[in-house]
């Protein structure tokens, strides 16, 4: 049900909440309506909510994000399913450390980044072929391309 003035779909109440962004700690309620947070205050008893949940004990904080994680399940030797595992660990940004390489990153794109809720930033694997096997990517030169590379920043 759409937020109608005190009116949200979700109230979480009494929750540590945590943002380093805004330096807040410490206990607040926090209102949601279609599935965005749109109040956050120490205390919001006057909210009516379609679902009120006590979270006392509980910390409440903005999407998490994996700063290496390896997304490209099926395809390359490590990966897993982002949308499975993130949601239910409070990652809501993920950034792939470089599974796809320069061949293989379009499917990474279409496949798995395009279509998933979790947001996904990726890097490129120096191999052409990216981590698609253990301990292998580099031994073959023609895997590299280096005439296709950015120059390294020079200081």
């Amino acid at each position: 049900m759409p937020s109608t003035g005190n009116h949200y779909d979700v109230l979480l109440r009494n929750g540590e909440g945590m943002d380093p962004a805004q330096k807040l700690w410490g206990i607040r309620d926090v209102a949601i309506a279609n599935g965005r947070i749109v109040l956050v205050e120490e205390d919001l008893a006057w909210v009516q909510a379609d679902q009120t949940l006590d979270v006392a004990g509980k910390v409440v904080a903005p999407g998490l994000i994996d700063l290496h994680a390896h997304v490209y399940a099926g395809v390359t030797i490590f990966g897993i399913e982002a949308d499975d595992l993130c949601p239910r660990t409070g990652v809501t940004t993920v950034i792939d450390a470089g599974n796809a390489g320069w061949v293989n990153f379009p499917g990474l794109k279409r496949y798995v980044i395009e279509p998933s809720q979790t947001r996904i930033v990726a890097f490129v694997h120096l191999s052409a072929i990216g981590l698609t096997f253990r301990n292998g990517e580099l031994r073959a030169a023609t895997s590299l391309a280096p005439s296709g590379s950015l120059p390294a920043p020079r200081g």
